[in-house]
């Protein structure tokens, strides 16, 4: 469910269950390294949808797959067991849908906050 479709509850208790996943893959080291190289203005576009495929999805699907499943489970309902049955195209298609501006631009600090104001680990 998309932030603008939740009520205040909804919207309070998902933020809260999304805040410990998703400050836990921003304080690895690997995706900060990653994020830099992204983020880098001369970074051609093609090596960032190289450096997305080649290193960000290994290190999201399995370095951090927990807390993958964990922001993925929070934001559908569904359980680990059903997303990690999922094939490659459906769960393609449950990302897209998924995607939100909102969420994305709330969380899109925190990738640069001080690591003591993440205690995620």
């Amino acid at each position: 469910m998309k932030l603008t479709e939740m009520n205040g509850e909804q919207l309070r208790q998902t933020l809260c269950d999304l805040s410990l996943p998703l400050c836990s893959i921003l304080q690895d080291a690997k995706i900060q390294q990653l994020m830099e190289k992204i983020m880098d203005p001369s970074t051609p576009l093609c090596s960032v949808m190289a450096l997305l495929l080649g290193h960000g999805v290994p290190l999201l699907l399995q370095d951090h797959l927990q807390e993958t499943c964990r922001i993925l489970s929070t934001l559908t309902g569904m359980s680990r067991e059903t997303l990690m049955a999922l094939d490659a195209p459906s769960l393609i298609r449950l990302i897209r849908a998924l995607w939100d501006e909102e969420l994305a631009a709330f969380f899109a600090s925190a990738g640069t906050a001080p690591q003591a104001m993440c205690s995620a680990k």
